[in-house]
């Protein structure tokens, strides 16, 4: 299996990026400057309401964001 990761400096950014591009997964902090975790991850489901492998990853997970996360 071959794998590339990309980064994005904030959530604008990973909304961009998820924009233009095509990703089987996408990792990301809940606390990113501009534009948090939750609200990019909700921006990137609307990019595709079928793209279901975004998840949060963050050492500060409330169980609501978890619960989120995997709807």
């Amino acid at each position: 299996m071959d794998a590339t990761c990309v980064t994005a400096c904030d959530g604008a950014e990973a909304v961009e990026m998820a924009r233009v591009g095509s990703f089987d997964l996408v990792i990301m902090d809940l606390r990113m400057p501009v534009m948090d975790g939750l609200e990019a991850t909700r921006r990137i489901r609307e990019i595709d309401e079928d793209r279901k492998s975004t998840r949060l990853n963050s050492s500060h997970v409330e169980i609501s964001y978890a619960v989120f996360c995997l709807k």
